[in-house]
């Protein structure tokens, strides 16, 4: 599950950053960043769902944008989005996990102690006059 969402955001953030200028590049990098703030906060699995709905949809206005053109990115803009997509994946697979409540103990029923019978049936009670 992390691979994969790493791979989605990998590609998303290859796909969707501006390349025009350097300018360009640090907007794309700070609204990542900005996803991934969003995602390390999400508690629920639809909380991520709903980062990465609202993530797509900016991925894809920006690959329109810009013509679906890979962006020429500097090797330390590309260890930026790296490691930004990294922690994205992280909390994503983090947030997707639900948490299921621990289940209360199973009772024991206490052992049969006594003199052997062992069925708990004796022969209080059954005093004849």
């Amino acid at each position: 599950m992390t691979k994969l969402m790493f791979a989605c955001v990998a590609a998303l953030a290859l796909t969707a950053c501006p390349h025009k200028s350097s300018n360009d590049s640090a907007a794309a990098l700070s609204k990542m960043t900005e996803f991934k703030d969003k995602m390390c906060g999400c508690k629920t699995p639809a909380c991520a769902t709903d980062v990465t709905t609202e993530m797509t949809k900016w991925s894809q206005e920006m690959a329109k944008a810009n013509g679906d053109k890979a962006p020429a990115m500097s090797p330390e803009e590309t260890k930026k989005f790296t490691a930004i997509g990294e922690e994205l994946a992280k909390c994503s697979a983090d947030a997707a996990k639900v948490a299921v409540p621990e289940a209360p103990p199973t009772p024991v029923a206490p052992e049969p102690t006594g003199s052997g019978t062992g069925s708990g049936s004796g022969s209080a009670g059954s005093a004849t006059k």
